[in-house]
């Protein structure tokens, strides 16, 4: 009898027992739940624009979590991080950034994302590239594009010019007359006329004392002077003088396209960068890329809500309707076939135009060549002789690659 007793008594204390657990895992679990359900990732974006309230808006209504976002200046945002990894002020869960940023991964606290996040069978062979990073993803290739046109206006170009002789035949013959703007001190346009010369060699490997870039600098200066291109005329200027008719071409990024489209509507023509003895131009490219942060990623917690971010920002209906509306070339394959197709000229001719660009390298030596370029595309034009100018741009590459190496 006693031995049934406690039979009976442990039984008893199991089914208890049991139960207490039961109750401790379901408090455990609505308590996780409720702070899951609280929790807010915070998005910076280097662009400005309603797409920043779409991405937000779906991820909230995909998911019910929240995300806030705040804006920067693409040229602000780059030197906000910075100082907010050196100093180890408050990081953001995510960045929405260029893809050229990615080369600062370790200086602004990036973290690889698994592979198995991303779904690389549908991507476009060009996105995968701008966000791999010594072979890992260092985030969501959403946007593609970034490249540069040759714009024309088709009431005053019945048959545009392919080549640069073209435009400098009808310079000769019409000395009077301004056929092309283009801000020409941006340093993103001179590296795509730096093309002729070095021939589809990346951006973040050029030999700076080549005598190509000695070729590119005095071509670049001998062409702003036979088509009058001014070269304090910046991209607002350019883009003035092509939508009120003073030139009939105009070279610009994607990024203009609305705005040009809007003002000439069906008289707006669009068509290759121009040749110079046989050899193509050719635009750099770039995507518009979501990176999480390390903070963001080692966090239990933020690292589920990430995640999950991340595969909302891979919806092919929702990148769909984006780029429907706004003219964006889509990271996925299959939704810029469903886009860009035969029946709406101009949008195919972006696409097109992309696929021949040359997506930027993501090196951290990208993140100083700008620098270096635009010094000595000064010290050119204030008359230092070109050969000289490419040792002071050697000089300069390899003075920031030191402070870069000591800085780790």
């Amino acid at each position: 009898m006693f031995h049934f007793g406690i039979l009976l008594y442990l039984i008893a204390y199991k089914l208890i027992l049991r139960q207490i657990l039961k109750r401790l895992l379901l408090i455990t679990t609505l308590a996780f739940t409720a702070h899951l359900q609280a929790e807010t990732l915070e998005l910076w974006s280097a662009f400005n624009g309603d797409v920043n309230h779409q991405i937000a808006n779906h991820f909230e209504e995909s998911t019910g979590h929240r995300v806030t976002t705040r804006e920067f200046a693409n040229g602000n945002i780059k030197a906000e991080l910075l100082l907010a990894k050196q100093n180890r002020n408050y990081m953001p869960d995510l960045i929405f950034l260029p893809s050229d940023y990615l080369g600062l991964h370790e200086y602004i606290a990036l973290n690889p994302l698994p592979s198995e996040w991303i779904e690389q069978a549908k991507l476009e062979e060009t996105a995968i590239k701008s966000v791999q990073v010594h072979q890992e993803y260092m985030g969501l290739p959403l946007f593609l594009g970034n490249h540069l046109m040759l714009f024309y206006n088709k009431q005053l170009v019945q048959n545009p010019n392919h080549t640069w002789e073209q435009f400098f035949s009808y310079a000769i013959d019409h000395p009077d007359k301004q056929q092309l703007s283009f801000p020409a001190k941006d340093m993103y346009f001179f590296v795509a006329f730096m093309e002729l010369f070095f021939q589809q060699k990346p951006l973040g490997q050029l030999d700076f004392t080549s005598q190509s870039m000695a070729q590119s600098l005095r071509f670049y200066r001998q062409l702003l002077s036979k088509l009058k291109i001014e070269l304090e005329c910046n991209s607002d200027c350019a883009r003035s003088k092509f939508l009120n008719g003073e030139v009939p071409y105009l070279i610009d990024g994607d990024w203009a396209f609305e705005s040009l489209n809007n003002t000439l509507g069906a008289q707006l023509g669009i068509t290759n960068l121009p040749t110079y003895e046989g050899n193509a131009m050719q635009s750099l490219s770039g995507s518009k890329v979501i990176a999480v942060t390390k903070g963001a990623f080692q966090n239990p917690r933020k690292r589920e809500l990430v995640q999950r971010f991340i595969q909302s920002m891979q919806d092919e209906a929702f990148l769909k309707r984006l780029s429907q509306k706004y003219q964006y070339i889509s990271s996925f394959k299959q939704v810029n076939q469903e886009v860009f197709t035969a029946s709406d000229e101009l949008a195919l001719a972006i696409y097109n135009e992309y696929l021949v660009a040359q997506p930027m390298p993501t090196t951290l030596r990208l993140s100083f060549v700008w620098e270096v370029l635009s010094r000595g595309f000064y010290r050119y034009f204030d008359g230092m002789p070109a050969k000289e100018v490419t040792l002071y741009m050697d000089t300069l590459v390899h003075q920031f690659e030191s402070k870069i190496e000591s800085s780790r």
